[in-house]
């Protein structure tokens, strides 16, 4: 029995003395196993008397940790969270931690996150440009500071709008529109009965709305010389199908006044946004006037009836002047090849391939120089969905298509991105494109195997999509759930701004203009076919500047009382806001002032005309504020955009600017000034001390007509004439984005 008992005895001993998964320092240097629990202390150091210690960092690290889908997917939706702009790397990572442990190591941030530290800052790292979250808690503290004040001021400005045909749109707080119309009616609400109570932002009427686009009667069109081209029209007749052979009616200009169109193309638009190389667009206008059945394919031809549709009409215009040709009463040319170009549409969607997506951008901005955002923005939602298809979101190669014509794709993508945002801002509405759909895709653009052409600089396609995901960003931040580039994937979090994340947002914007290539810099050392798109990457930059600040100036303008009631660390950031916003206009009118002396702006696009018209804004409010010294800005603002070839949208938007200086005393009364008047004159400004009338004439252009007889739009010695005109259902009212 005791032998029995000892072996008991011992095999309890054997049994409590469980070697650990793992040993202590000490036993690791003696190549040992430690026994019982680490750090218990260990058999060994409780031996000795010594100091059982683990350093989790000699140990070796194991190269995979088993962790579920789950688990896995909401750590990567967190770390996308705090770090919007960083590739989940092991590189990058290591940045981050390296970063964090450097800035402050002793107020690491605890397990627990507050609420009051959910909005995503910026730390700087070795490359000055990784976003962070910042542990320190003064910046917890800064961030709690929330901006509920703009958040009452945007929902008390109104969502609504009325369209020419009565329909009830859906309007941004952060749109262009809403913000003008705001400025617009600052006289109004600083009076005591004011009602903001309303849900309709208050609409533009100054200008005359313009007619739809006109469609040629296709019973007695006919093509152009020199294009044979035939197709099979199949048709029922008497219960029995024939078919026919009839010409396809094609309707170009003379082949030298396509070239002027094109050459004013590439040299006003291509430059700011990418969509065919000029080589391959020359090959395919040459095939087309040679009759080559293959090369009228309804992209060719919608993409240029587009490009005639934004050109022809300055043509005209100078055609006009000319030969001192007055106005008929029929159609401009422009809204003829629209209607042309949007009679091919259902067969784009049919195509869906990469010159549909072309040729639809290319009408998309085609309508929206001519003031139908709304059609424009359901063509480039169009464009953006057909892109998906063919998969160029996504950093996969397609084998057969080659490196040349994936280059192709993804610079024509970077266009759809730029062009998208810039479309959706104009009302407000959602981009078809979300930033899940751009990540990654910026930098893929190679230029060794694709040149931009010499119309655009290098690297300048990557860099304003960069610029792009800021302002959206920028968006979510100010605007939250009411933004155009608020997605359903955005975080609860970004719908609560706070004066810290707006304040990151903007060192993330400054970081960017001060990391642009050397050759983007400076506009004045550009070459001079690089002047315009240096120009253009530096308005949107001072632009994106604006957008970040203007509802503090807005807010500043609209509730002077409640400025002076806030708390002084608040009402301080608010008036730094306002400061920054302001002097990113002078900034802005500056590169404006360049562009204009050096004849770089355009009235083809909406981008340059809608950045004079934010600066005037700004100084507007400045005005009302009392800062005087921006009446010779707003002097320099009317005067610019009186100098600027008055078509399309500047043409509408001059008359808009008149209307709204009028309402508020600004014009004189020496010239009587009315709104419905088509053309209107050049007038000056009450503001400060009238300055001669020989200074402010010098270099201002009058408002004139095309000449809608031009040959810009040839319809040959048949005498065809025009049907009536097509109910445009989502013709605009008089945009002001």
């Amino acid at each position: 029995m005791s032998t029995q008992g000892s072996t008991t005895d011992a095999s309890s001993k054997m049994g409590s003395k469980r070697r650990a998964p793992m040993s202590c320092d000490r036993c690791k240097s003696r190549k040992t196993k430690c026994v019982d629990p680490v750090p218990g202390p260990c058999k060994f150091c409780a031996s000795i008397d010594a100091i059982c210690h683990l350093d989790p960092s000699r140990r070796r690290q194991r190269p995979y940790y088993h962790v579920s889908e789950e688990e896995f997917r909401y750590m990567t939706k967190a770390l996308e969270h705090f770090l919007p702009h960083v590739e989940l790397s092991l590189q990058s990572l290591r940045e981050v931690v390296q970063s964090l442990d450097a800035a402050n190591p002793a107020n690491r941030p605890s397990v627990a996150v507050s609420e009051a530290s959910s909005d995503s800052v910026v730390v700087l790292s070795d490359d000055h440009r990784t976003p962070l979250f910042d542990p320190c808690p003064v910046k917890a503290e800064e961030s709690a500071v929330s901006i509920k004040e703009i958040d009452e001021m945007h929902g008390k400005l109104g969502w609504l709008r009325i369209d020419s045909k009565g329909t009830y749109r859906y309007v941004g707080a952060d749109s262009g529109y809403t913000f003008h119309a705001a400025v617009r009616s600052l006289c109004q609400r600083r009076e005591p009965e004011f009602s903001c109570s309303s849900d309709l932002v208050p609409p533009f009427t100054a200008a005359p709305p313009l007619p739809p686009p006109s469609l040629p009667d296709s019973s007695a069109g006919r093509v152009s010389p020199g294009l044979s081209v035939q197709h099979n029209q199949i048709h029922s007749q008497q219960r029995h199908v024939r078919t026919s052979l009839c010409r396809v009616q094609i309707f170009l200009p003379r082949r030298d006044l396509c070239d002027r169109c094109v050459s004013r193309f590439f040299r006003d638009i291509q430059s700011v946004y990418w969509f065919v190389s000029a080589e391959r667009f020359y090959a395919v206008l040459d095939r087309l006037y040679a009759g080559d059945l293959t090369s009228a394919t309804p992209a060719t031809l919608c993409s240029l009836y587009a490009v005639l549709a934004l050109t022809c009409e300055s043509e005209a215009v100078q055609a006009a002047e000319a030969a001192e040709e007055a106005a008929a009463a029929e159609p401009p040319p422009a809204a003829r090849y629209l209607s042309l170009a949007k009679m091919l549409v259902p067969a784009l969607c049919d195509e869906a391939d990469i010159d549909s997506v072309r040729a639809l951008c290319l009408l998309g901005l085609a309508l929206q120089s001519s003031l139908f955002s709304n059609t424009a923005y359901i063509y480039i939602g169009a464009a953006a969905r057909i892109a998906l298809t063919l998969g160029l979101h996504l950093r996969k190669t397609i084998e057969p298509k080659g490196f040349l014509q994936r280059q192709v794709d993804l610079r024509l993508y970077s266009t759809l991105f730029l062009l998208d945002l810039d479309v959706a801002l104009c009302y407000g509405n959602p981009p078809a494109i979300t930033e899940d759909h751009a990540a990654g895709k910026l930098h893929d653009l190679s230029e060794q195997i694709l040149s931009p052409g010499s119309h655009m600089p290098l690297h300048y396609l990557t860099v304003s999509c960069e610029l792009a995901q800021i302002k959206r960003r920028l968006g979510r931040l100010l605007y939250g759930c009411d933004s155009a580039v608020y997605t359903a994937h955005t975080p609860l979090s970004d719908c609560r701004p706070s004066i810290s994340a707006v304040n990151d947002v903007l060192s993330v914007l400054t970081e960017w203009y001060a990391a642009i290539p050397p050759h983007l810099c400076d506009v004045s050392r550009a070459a001079p076919f690089h002047q315009r798109s240096v120009s253009i990457l530096h308005l949107r930059y001072w632009s994106a500047t604006i957008f970040a600040t203007r509802p503090f100036l807005l807010y500043s303008a609209f509730h002077p009382i409640g400025l002076a009631a806030l708390p002084p660390a608040k009402r301080a950031s608010f008036e730094e806001f306002s400061t920054t916003c302001i002097e990113a206009a002078r900034k802005s009118l500056a590169v404006i002032g360049l562009m204009r002396d050096a004849a770089l702006l355009s009235s083809l696009v909406t981008l340059d005309s809608s950045c004079l018209i934010e600066v005037l804004q700004v100084f507007l409010l400045a005005l009302a504020r009392g800062q005087n010294a921006r009446a010779d800005d707003v002097r320099m603002c009317l005067h610019t955009l009186q100098s600027m070839e008055q078509v399309f949208w500047t043409h509408h938007m001059l008359t808009e600017v008149m209307a709204q200086l009028k309402e508020n005393g600004l014009l004189n009364d020496d010239r009587s000034f009315s709104p419905q008047k088509e053309s209107p004159e050049n007038y000056f400004l009450d503001i400060g001390q009238q300055q001669q009338q020989d200074e402010m004439m010098s270099g201002v252009m009058k408002a004139c007509f095309a000449d809608l007889n031009d040959p810009l739009y040839s319809m040959h010695d048949d005498g065809t004439d025009f049907g009536p005109m097509l109910s445009e259902s989502l013709h605009d009212d008089l945009l002001l984005a």
